[in-house]
């Protein structure tokens, strides 16, 4: 929801909070945002290369390949 603040906890005290950036003044513009210091322009204007695919090992279902992953 627009508008909305979260607050993230870190073992139940409170250590971030998200929120919009200008809360009641209209959506911050690219542009608004460099000039605050909260973003920065690109080095590159050109396109990132497209996504390698991932090789997975036949007969593997994804909750395998997970489970094998994080017992790691």
């Amino acid at each position: 929801m627009a508008g909305e603040q979260i607050v993230i906890t870190v073992n139940g005290v409170p250590a971030a909070r998200l929120g919009p950036l200008n809360a009641g003044a209209g959506e911050a513009t690219v542009d608004d945002l460099v000039a605050a210091g909260l973003l920065r322009r690109p080095r590159t204007s050109s396109a990132p290369p497209p996504a390698s695919p991932v090789c997975v090992s036949g007969g593997m279902t994804t909750a395998q390949i997970l489970r094998e992953h994080r017992s790691r």
